[in-house]
């Protein structure tokens, strides 16, 4: 189930929750309770993405990418 982050209307309290996606807009505050929650957009890192233009590829430890178990070892 993924983590969301969430912002109280009631107490203007900020927190995480796991939830299910079917239930991820029914949260209760763990501070005062409510209802009136609302989940944030939260930003997400990605793993060997480009920055700034860059064309060089990302390193990949001596082992390959996953230490070597997906075969891709160098």
């Amino acid at each position: 189930m993924p983590l969301h982050e969430y912002l109280c209307h009631g107490c203007e309290a900020r927190f995480e929750a796991i939830t299910a996606a079917a239930k991820a807009d029914e949260v209760r505050c763990p501070m005062c309770r409510s209802v009136e929650t609302r989940r944030l957009i939260s930003v997400i890192a990605g793993v060997g993405g480009r920055t700034s233009g860059a064309s060089a590829p990302a390193a990949v430890p001596s082992g390959g990418c996953c230490g070597g178990s997906c075969g891709c070892a160098r």
